[in-house]
């Protein structure tokens, strides 16, 4: 059956005897073999110990030189090793941060093709500017610590070299040389860490440079084409506005000038008066309120209208002036509403008729000039002011119209530099490589010459590193 849980701890304790009484019996050995070797060392002759004592030390001298450079030539490998990642890193940032000083300059490129009237020196234009200029210090320090990386790999690179030559026969070597030749290699080593250090922290800056310059002028460019866009739009319902505006000018000019020439075009307008009758005083004085007046006006005025004929009234209180002397009595007026114009008396009365006569008649002779009655019905109409209304409106549509134009021609740039700072924000790294528009259309204008294609062996190493760049 199992073992109990006693046997379970004796067997781990018989174990631990075991192994306790092994160690105890080998210490012993160890002790006796020590002694022994102590004696045989002191029943030596004393030249014999000096000597070999001497060779020992240079033994261990030339087994502490071999254990250094083999230490040394390990850590120089993986010091080589970690520059040549860093500086390959450095090379990546390097052609990341070229494109992004092919993007900035070819954006200011595209930008140069803005109309004169839109060329401002906007947030987008200082953001550009300011993009490129630090991007341009930061491809120049780059520049330099490639140079930099190159010359500590090819130090590491002889050091390394010079060990590897050197490390049979260096401890052989009883000068100072091995000494202060490992010296040399272990700073050349410590020269390449602090190297991978430093590039580190540079690396770290660019990247947080380049980062905020991208970003701020991306922010630049979102925000100028929202700006852009919500004038077009501003523009664009401006530009309704002012044609509906037009049409309504339009509208009201040729209402007012046909409402002229039918003025101009009455043979009862052709007549004057002379009379200088002032009909709220004599409206006053014959007893007719306003009221009455207008009633009277707008009925005698709509009866006088004969279809396309338009109002003949000097024509129909003609026929009713049997004597040719253009003057009605009371009898005659009244006789021409009541037949010619068909009006009856429950709408105008006779009270009313003769009261209007009187008014009209400034002499008190009972009868009423044609002339007169024409003017009272005509006088709601004031062709002077609409004369005045219509010149006025005409000036306001033409200087609408000019105004209409210039818009229309800023809604044309603005969308024009919409375009172009849409194409700025697609420009990257692939279109910043392409062929600038003027070279272009130089090329078209010359017959559509092609350029001579890169190399494969060139596009693709190009190619390799954009991807690179942009990952």
């Amino acid at each position: 059956g199992p073992q109990t849980h006693s046997e379970w701890v004796l067997k781990t304790h018989s174990a631990r005897d075991a192994a306790r009484s092994i160690r105890m019996a080998i210490g012993t050995e160890v002790t006796a073999a020590d002694r022994r070797a102590q004696i045989a060392s002191d029943s030596r002759p004393s030249n014999m110990t000096k000597l070999e004592e001497k060779l020992k030390k240079r033994y261990r001298t030339e087994q502490t030189i071999h254990d250094k450079v083999i230490v040394q030539t390990k850590h120089m490998k993986e010091t080589i090793s970690q520059v040549m990642r860093a500086n390959q890193q450095l090379n990546r940032s390097c052609t990341k941060v070229w494109v992004a000083l092919n993007v900035v300059e070819k954006r200011i490129e595209v930008r140069h093709g803005l109309p004169e009237q839109e060329k401002v020196q906007d947030e987008l234009q200082m953001a550009l500017e300011q993009e490129l200029e630090q991007v341009t210090k930061i491809h120049s320090t780059c520049n330099d610590w490639v140079k930099k990386g190159q010359d500590v790999q090819s130090r590491l690179d002889r050091s390394l070299a010079d060990l590897i030559a050197k490390r049979i026969s260096l401890h052989q070597d009883r000068t100072e040389y091995p000494w202060e030749f490992l010296k040399q290699v272990h700073e050349c080593d410590k020269a390449g860490l602090q190297f991978c250090k430093d590039l580190v922290a540079i690396l770290q800056a660019v990247e947080k440079v380049l980062s905020s310059c991208q970003q701020t002028t991306a922010a630049a460019l979102r925000r100028r084409l929202a700006d852009l866009q919500r004038m077009r739009d501003q523009l664009y319902y401006d530009l309704q506005d002012n044609e509906a505006a037009t049409v309504q000018a339009e509208t009201r000019i040729a209402r007012w000038e046909k409402q002229i020439r039918e003025f101009n075009s009455r043979p009862e307008n052709q007549a004057k008066d002379s009379s200088g009758i002032d009909f709220d005083i004599h409206g006053n004085k014959a007893g007719l309120s306003f009221e009455q007046f207008r009633k009277i006006h707008a009925f005698i005025k709509g009866a006088c209208y004969t279809g396309s004929e338009g109002c003949q009234m000097e024509k129909i209180f003609a026929r009713a002036d049997k004597t040719g002397s253009g003057f009605l009595d009371q009898s005659e007026f009244k006789a021409s509403l009541r037949r010619a114009l068909k009006i009856p008396q429950k709408i105008i009365s006779d009270p009313e008729i003769a009261a209007f006569c009187d008014s009209l008649d400034k002499t008190r002779s009972g009868n009423v000039s044609i002339q007169a009655l024409c003017a009272f019905l005509n006088m709601d109409l004031d062709i002077e002011v609409i004369k005045r209304q219509n010149e006025s409106m005409k000036h306001m549509l033409d200087q609408l119209h000019d105004i209409h134009d210039t818009l229309t021609q800023d809604s044309h740039r603005k969308r024009e530099a919409w375009l172009i700072d849409r194409e700025c924000m697609n420009v990257n790294g692939q279109k910043a490589l392409e062929l600038d528009r003027g070279a272009m259309n130089k090329d078209e204008q010359q017959g559509h010459k092609r350029r001579k294609p890169l190399e494969p062996r060139l596009r693709d190493k190009v190619r390799l590193k954009i991807q690179k760049a942009l990952k």
